[in-house]
């Protein structure tokens, strides 16, 4: 098909032009500025979490393979 506002080519199956959903998308958001705590906070939970989980993980395997050993 061929829309009719901008011009561009796309299939039937995706319903409604991409490029005209993607900037009724953009209008329809009304994104608010995330304040810089909650930013840093997000991040120092990563570089903690992301390491302490694979820790627990590589804890637990040397666990069960004390306990197989004996």
């Amino acid at each position: 098909m061929h829309c009719k506002k901008c011009g561009t080519f796309y299939s039937r199956s995706s319903g409604e032009c991409p490029r005209c959903a993607a900037k009724h998308e953009g209008e329809e958001r009304d994104e608010r500025p995330v304040p810089k705590e909650e930013v840093k906070r997000s991040w120092i939970l990563l570089i903690i979490a992301i390491p302490a989980f694979i820790g627990f993980f590589y804890f637990m395997f040397f666990m069960i393979e004390l306990m197989a050993a004996r």
